[in-house]
């Protein structure tokens, strides 16, 4: 029998939503580290960099009513801890994707003021990923132009995926409410 929600610990969702995650990501990470396809970082050192960016982002999430700094100290960490993480494997603009898991993440309590920032930030920390790369820091599996290219289509794709998470009205509902809408002279305005 399967628990409700209603019913369901608060801890219990964090555990679904960061540590399972979190846990497979690792695994992953060592299962690729015997095939050498996780960058030439120690195994230990990325399994921390994970570990502290699953933390982080647990613990600077967007609360209702967080002033507009707190929303970009909050993204910004949970980007750029990211971002260490996918250009430390040698990955990095192949895996944008994991920019859009934070957004996922973040609309649950921020709602869809949060989109726009973290767009901005993730975009900030490709291009701090690509500088990674050309000075040396970073390992990258395909050539630097070509990651170069990578990343210009990923923050494409990526931005396409992020506006289209964004809560918005349906627009049924708003050609209803058009439709059924009172008209004339004497229509009262409609306080939709």
């Amino acid at each position: 029998m399967l628990m409700s929600e209603e019913r369901m610990p608060a801890w219990l969702g964090s555990v679904a939503t960061v540590v399972v995650p979190s846990m497979l990501t690792a695994a992953a990470f060592v299962g690729l580290h015997h095939f050498g396809l996780v960058g030439d970082w120690p195994l230990w050192l990325l399994l921390v960099v994970l570990g502290v960016a699953g933390v982080l982002g647990e613990l600077t999430g967007v609360p209702a009513g967080a002033t507009p700094m707190r929303v970009h100290v909050a993204i910004a960490t949970q980007i750029l801890t990211v971002t260490v993480v996918i250009y430390a494997i040698g990955w990095g603009p192949m895996l944008t994707i994991g920019y859009v898991f934070v957004l996922a993440h973040l609309l649950e309590d921020g709602g869809a003021r949060v989109w726009r920032p973290t767009l901005v930030w993730a975009i900030v920390g490709i291009c701090l990923g690509q500088l990674a790369i050309v000075a040396g820091i970073v390992p990258t599996y395909v050539s630097v132009g070509y990651a170069h290219g990578l990343a210009v289509l990923g923050v494409l794709g990526m931005a396409f995926v992020m506006s289209l998470l964004v809560p918005r009205p349906s627009r049924t509902n708003v050609r209803w409410q058009n439709a059924n809408r009172p008209s004339g002279r004497y229509a009262r305005p409609c306080r939709c």
